[in-house]
């Protein structure tokens, strides 16, 4: 699936602008531009996202394109945020696949269905058409309904229908079917004869067919290659993957070319279509005006549902491009069209939000102001200070309307949705919107907070390592270690770093446990706490440098005071053992003084390798001559 899947990326992320690439499925995906890349290549839409890529963004990157699917109404089951970043592989694959299956096989065996029904000229309005239809109508929705099934079972269906013209080969799934290569030869063989031989291919052996299979795919179809032969010659092919390939054909098959009076034939069905709906749009506002608000935006939302569908029969003539003149001309027409009605359908549930009965209007209103707020970019800055500056602004001004989010919580909870009679006030699907977004507002809120005080720690760090870097710190002199540690003391002390990082841990600590206790909107708890840990561990690694700054330091100084005692007494008792030449050491004289020769080593080789050049010759130079009349020393053990 990995390979498959990777391959089928790259294949749409070629058409992107610029174009992009996968290299490593679970690290790029992680990243969060390739999901946008993806979408906004599949969807024709631009994504809002942030533009550099460190952690947060990143974050903030991937959370606009699982928004993104679910405001589209696709289900994402068990995927969450936290595990798309860490690159965890089933779930990684698993988004993939929702994402294919959404928006490559199923639009596509939709294409089959909605191909029944297109409005013609003759039928401007079928759209407002009643229930009772004439007789072709019947015929088309008949010949509709055989393609109104599950997505897989759609592709299956067409793909026997491609083999069928061939008549001895048949294919009952997407796993061992395939194995022989027949059926991928057959589906070619439907639609271009001229590229198989189908006799001559039944001698040969399974691999020789699949590579001549995917071969002919690739250069005469322009059908990207998926799949290798020993993929699918196996016992267990895998489904989906040889489901994600298939829909190539099926693309193919679609985009075969249409002579230039048919495309002009379904240019104005496309415009008759858009004309139907801009009329049943203004038919639908003017017999609602003075409808109940539930009655309002439940018309709405039926047809903004409606409209969604129906259009997928009509991307392909809205992406066209042919040159022609008359065609140029309807495809403006359109295009102007598309933008009109679309104008009036955002016009339209503004309209709607602004109306929401007392106190949902207030709730409306501060939801999209604070979503302004925190969809507003930070520009990328390499300097920490800047950017701690920048985030600091955007953090105050979404605490100050976050004050307001309990408040606002405990509307939407308490909301009663029904008056006096019983009747429904909002449809409870927007009343679920609301609530998603709440919970959107709550996390990303911590995201930006966290992110303040990632930049903020990040910021003290190298303020710290710009003071003293102790990874490449070389002392001098005793005298001037006391220095440099009473200046690093009083630095730490008149910066109050310690201090701001306790309450850096503090507010993001509250935060995180308020969201997690209090999430009445379907906030994941597990990205809440992975997002404390990212700035719980800046915290810890600034804690860190600064007492090992002041360790480091004191045990410099405690190795200067282990070797000037030990190299002092060892010189004067040397030069008196050499004045007395004793035949006899006591051994527990001698015991003790190898302790302190010992000591004075070991403190020796420490402080040469922490100190300059200047001082650590010094000291080797030292050690060298000490060591030197160690071994000379008279006497023996007695």
């Amino acid at each position: 699936q990995k390979k498959t899947f990777t391959s089928w990326i790259n294949s749409q992320l070629e058409k992107h602008s610029p174009p992009s690439a996968v290299r490593d499925l679970y690290a790029d995906v992680g990243k969060g531009h390739v999901l946008l890349d993806l979408l906004e290549v599949l969807t024709g839409q631009q994504l809002p996202r942030e533009r550099g890529g460190n952690p947060f963004q990143c974050r903030s990157n991937v959370e606009n394109a699982l928004r993104f699917l679910k405001n589209r109404s696709i289900k994402l089951i068990n995927i969450h945020v936290a595990d798309i970043i860490e690159g965890n592989p089933s779930i990684v694959l698993g988004l993939i696949w929702t994402i294919i299956l959404h928006f490559h096989i199923e639009e596509l065996a939709c294409t089959l269905a909605c191909g029944y029904n297109r409005p013609t000229p003759d039928n401007a309005n079928a759209v407002e058409s009643s229930p009772t239809a004439s007789p072709p109508m019947k015929r088309s929705a008949k010949a509709k309904q055989r393609w109104k099934i599950s997505a897989k079972k759609a592709l299956l269906l067409w793909a026997k229908e491609q083999c069928a013209t061939y008549g001895s080969i048949s294919i009952a799934d997407f796993k061992s079917s395939w194995r022989n290569g027949l059926a991928f030869l057959a589906v070619i063989h439907a639609m271009r004869p001229d590229l198989v031989d189908l006799e001559k291919a039944k001698a040969r052996s399974n691999k020789e067919n699949l590579k001549d299979a995917f071969q002919i795919a690739e250069k005469e179809l322009n059908i990207p290659r998926l799949l290798e032969p020993e993929d699918v010659d196996v016992i267990s092919p895998d489904e989906k993957s040889i489901m994600t390939y298939v829909a190539q054909f099926l693309q193919y098959f679609k985009s075969l070319p249409v002579a230039e009076e048919d495309m002009q034939g379904k240019v104005q069905e496309a415009l008759s279509w858009l004309d139907a709906q801009e009329k049943k749009l203004t038919k639908l506002q003017t017999e609602t005006e003075d409808a109940a608000f539930y009655k309002k935006f439940q018309e709405m939302l039926s047809f903004t549902e409606t409209f969604n569908e129906e259009k997928k029969a009509f991307l392909p003539v809205l992406a066209s491009e042919r040159k022609e003149q008359e065609l140029i001309e309807n495809s403006l027409r359109m295009q102007e069209a598309w933008n009109n009605l679309t104008s009036q359908m955002n016009e339209w549930k503004a309209q709607l939000d602004q109306s929401l009965p007392h106190p949902l209007g207030t709730l409306e209103s501060w939801l999209q102001e604070i979503e302004q707020q925190l969809a507003e970019d930070i520009p990328d800055s390499q300097d920490h200070c800047k950017a701690v500056a920048a985030l600091e602004d955007k953090v105050k001004s979404i605490q100050s309307l976050m004050g307001c989010f309990e408040e606002h919580s405990e509307t939407l909870q308490s909301f009663q949705n029904r008056d006096e009679m019983g009747v429904l006030l909002v449809p409870p699907q927007k009343l679920e919107e609301m609530r998603r977004r709440l919970s959107h507002i709550q996390l990303t809120d911590f995201n930006v907070l966290v992110e303040y005080y990632h930049s903020f720690c990040t910021a003290i760090l190298e303020e710290l390592t710009s003071k003293l870097n102790i990874w490449h710190m070389k002392c001098g002199t005793k005298e001037s270690v006391e220095a440099l540690l009473s200046d690093w003391n009083g630095f730490i002390e008149e910066k109050g770093f310690l201090a701001q990082l306790e309450m850096a841990f503090r507010v993001c600590e509250e935060k995180k446990n308020k969201i997690i206790n209090t999430a009445n909107f379907g906030a994941v708890p597990q990205d809440t706490i992975k997002l404390f840990k990212m700035v719980e561990v800046k915290i810890s690694t600034c804690k860190e440098y600064i007492y090992n700054v002041n360790a480091t330091l004191q045990k410099i100084l405690s190795s200067w005071a282990i070797y000037m005692e030990n190299i002092h007494l060892l010189k004067a008792w040397l030069e008196e053992t050499r004045k007395a030449h004793p035949k006899k050491i006591p051994t527990e004289t001698l015991a003790a003084w190898n302790s302190r020769h010992g000591s004075l080593n070991e403190a020796g080789n420490f402080l040469i390798e922490a100190s300059n050049e200047e001082v650590g010759s010094a000291l080797s130079e030292e050690l060298r001559k000490l060591n030197g009349k160690w071994a000379r020393k008279p006497g023996k053990m007695g």
